[in-house]
């Protein structure tokens, strides 16, 4: 709740001091810095996740603080490939110069922050975890920026200086992670003897790069719009866009809380084959984030106008109609639950990879071809509408490989009460 707080805080404020066109701008840069974060990870997060989390679960603490060791030397071994990555996304879509400078920075940052909180959550810290993680760095990182914009000193006037101002909150965001982490991974996985064979940080790095190309894949699916309005559109266009997704992404937040909260027990109850447990789990998660996340969506769908001119200003109220498709779209998503992190974390990243793909390729040429022929308006009908429907095709591959559902339930006391903790000793499903 910090994160959505701070994040539309961050909106307001930059949309104001910046104007259409280089709010537009910036938004642009700060996706790919974050798609680019993804490839800068290269999957480690969610590999140490799976792995680091299995482990502690048969109580091999040795063979855990193996993998950790080896998930930061593989980082240093990815993390050069995804900055450069970056600079060519960048170049390529906004155009080479200081911006995409900035952008690779952010990327680096971000990345860092990425498998950080990943192993943080494995480790048990949750709290901590939770605040470090999400779009652009999570809460940790939208409040940094917020209080360091307070100031009028630090309060940015072009896409760059926003930019900059993002690196520092990151920055700090990544300081206070290294602290929790190293005091954690003392206490959870301390210097033990283990029959498990070390971890190579180069097995781990092709371990973690089908994760990262379906991470990267997915993010794109639900950014790629995004980035291709800044290609094709006006700057004025590209700049109602982002004002749009900004509050879209309202909807989206109780499911990302809802991942986040989860992400560690998904390979944990897998392991210890207990998969009714899981599917418990997954869909009461569904149907906590459904109800508020419906309560947005109508919000956005019958005060999208007077939202928009509130919250970014009287010229933002023109991407009403973009609000209101997107917002659809969002819903679909929510409605079906975690079933891509299932999936993920469940042994299935291969697939997950072709899928992910496969989905990226048919948003990007329905996307393109929307915005070129039809403009903005078209951009967002096709971009709701292909993201819902891969959503859709991986709820049917999460039940057809692993015999689970992951919609909400119908809800009801029983439903929502909260499942007791992961015990190694537990029996599996009967």
């Amino acid at each position: 709740m910090a994160g959505l707080v701070a994040s539309t805080a961050i909106a307001m404020v930059l949309a104001r001091s910046l104007g259409t066109d280089e709010f537009g701008r910036f938004s642009v840069a700060s996706s790919i810095a974050v798609g680019g974060s993804i490839a800068v990870a290269g999957g480690l997060n969610r590999a140490a996740l799976r792995d680091v989390a299995s482990l502690l679960a048969h109580g091999d603490q040795g063979a855990a603080r193996s993998v950790i060791v080896s998930a930061f030397g593989a980082f240093g071994l990815v993390a050069p490939l995804g900055v450069l990555g970056t600079v060519l996304t960048g170049s390529v879509v906004i155009g080479w110069g200081r911006t995409v400078v900035l952008t690779a920075a952010l990327a680096l940052v971000l990345g860092l922050l990425l498998v950080l909180a990943d192993v943080i959550r494995a480790l048990g810290e949750y709290r901590i975890a939770n605040v470090a993680s999400g779009p652009s760095g999570g809460a940790a990182v939208a409040l940094g920026f917020l209080v360091l914009s307070a100031w009028s000193l630090f309060r940015p006037r072009t896409a760059d200086a926003a930019l900059v101002l993002n690196l520092v909150a990151a920055a700090l965001a990544a300081a206070l992670a290294v602290a929790v982490f190293l005091a954690r991974a003392r206490e959870v996985t301390p210097r033990t003897t283990t029959t498990s064979p070390p971890a190579a940080p180069k097995h781990l790095a092709w371990a973690g790069f089908p994760f990262m190309v379906t991470q990267v894949a997915l993010f794109l699916s639900l950014q790629v719009d995004l980035w291709i309005a800044g290609a094709t559109l006006s700057e004025g266009d590209t700049g109602l866009y982002a004002g749009a997704l900004r509050l879209m992404n309202v909807v989206r937040v109780p499911l990302t809380a809802a991942q986040f909260t989860l992400l560690a027990a998904i390979p944990a109850l897998h392991a210890l084959g207990r998969m009714e447990e899981l599917e418990r789990r997954v869909r009461r998660a569904g149907t906590i984030v459904t109800i508020p996340s419906a309560g947005a969506l109508l919000i956005c769908v019958l005060f999208a106008g007077p939202m928009l001119a509130l919250v970014l200003g009287e010229s933002y109220r023109a991407a009403a109609p973009l609000l209101v498709t997107l917002a659809l779209g969002q819903l679909v998503i929510v409605a079906l639950g975690l079933s891509g992190n299932v999936l993920n974390l469940c042994g299935f990243e291969r697939l997950m990879l072709v899928f992910s793909v496969g989905s990226l390729a048919s948003s990007v040429v329905a996307d393109l071809v929307a915005a070129r022929l039809w403009g903005v308006e078209a951009l967002a009908i096709a971009s709701a509408s292909t993201t819902a429907g891969s959503f859709v095709a991986l709820w049917w591959l999460a039940h057809r490989q692993l015999g689970i559902w992951t919609h909400p339930f119908l809800p009801s006391r029983r439903n929502l009460l909260a499942p007791a903790g992961i015990s190694p000793s537990a029996d599996g499903p009967g």
